[in-house]
């Protein structure tokens, strides 16, 4: 079989590691390594890893000082020996055919790049919404590989991730930091596969990282591993669509110019947005063209109005 690895950056998740753990070890595909990056938590997440690594071999864990979850992926992937890359957060968990079937839709069509669903849920009362994906077609529609952009619910070939040289931000107090991986991986990836689930458990509690954001108050925008982006829209000859990259851009940008963005000052508002508009006027003068073509596609419609927004306030600019 083709071994998985699953990487997992872990930090204060001793009430949900157990849970997140045992669900990859009970997985239908067996060929996997867990390799779970303890980075630097007060808690005990590391004694109850330890715990589970006397159970099953397949467990490997590394202790790092704090310095936040790019540094642990990044360590993770280091030392990962699968043919697949697989990330899972340390509060989340999967059901038990989740590998499984991203495993053999990605061997089915010989994919850089598998995309599933997942299902948003509350932690307290188990309430959840389901995000699942309906289709993907090179070329004519894309959209669902841009509604579905973090680096969860998505399996990597490995070979594909070294061949781009991927590697999570080392910026400091950045959020966001796996999309220019996700826009890269959308753009360069050959038959990305959509498998129609929602496997993925993305738990949501008062210490999660999306509870704990609160917009632009405290972090900023990973504008440096966004010049990576640039350089694939520059220099890739070998590309799945333009329009959906542009559109996935711009969508990725509005969302921090009137959601994310908030908490921020006006002035820090001004230099973001005085950003995002340079970067589309360099590396996407087409943008107008790029987004009549990609909104023909089914959006939702806050999203619509959101990028039509935004790219209004390009044209004004």
């Amino acid at each position: 079989m083709t071994k998985v690895s699953i990487i997992i950056p872990v930090y204060n998740c001793a009430p949900y590691i157990d849970r997140c753990i045992r669900s990859l070890m009970m997985q239908t595909y067996k060929d996997i390594d867990i390799i779970a990056i303890n980075d630097g938590s007060p808690d005990n997440s590391s004694s109850i890893i330890e715990a589970l690594a006397a159970e099953d071999t397949r467990i490997t864990l590394i202790t790092q000082e704090n310095q936040g979850v790019c540094v642990a992926r990044n360590n993770g992937i280091a030392a990962a020996t699968g043919d697949y890359l697989l990330f899972v957060d340390g509060d989340d968990y999967v059901d038990p055919d989740y590998i499984e079937s991203l495993v053999t839709a990605a061997q089915k069509n010989n994919s850089d790049l598998v995309i599933t669903g997942y299902k948003t849920e509350d932690f307290e009362t188990g309430k959840y919404t389901e995000t699942i994906p309906t289709s993907y077609t090179s070329g004519t529609d894309e959209m669902w590989a841009y509604r579905i952009m973090g680096v969860l619910a998505r399996l990597y070939r490995r070979a594909f991730w070294d061949e781009y040289h991927f590697a999570f931000t080392l910026e400091k107090n950045v959020r966001a930091e796996d999309l220019p991986i996700s826009l890269c991986a959308n753009y360069l990836a050959k038959n990305i596969t959509i498998v129609k689930a929602s496997g993925y458990h993305y738990i949501q509690h008062e210490g999660s990282a999306m509870t704990r954001f609160q917009g632009l108050k405290n972090f900023s925008f990973p504008k440096l591993a966004f010049e990576e982006v640039a350089e694939a829209l520059k220099t890739s000859s070998d590309h799945n669509g333009r329009d959906f990259m542009v559109y996935g851009i711009l969508k990725t940008f509005a969302q921090f110019s009137f959601n994310l963005a908030k908490g921020a000052d006006k002035q820090t508002k001004k230099e973001l947005n005085d950003y995002f508009v340079k970067f589309i006027k360099d590396n996407a003068p087409d943008y107008r063209k790029c987004w009549r073509s990609a909104k023909r596609g089914n959006l939702p419609f806050y999203i619509r109005v959101a990028v039509a927004l935004f790219v209004l306030r390009c044209s004004l600019y």
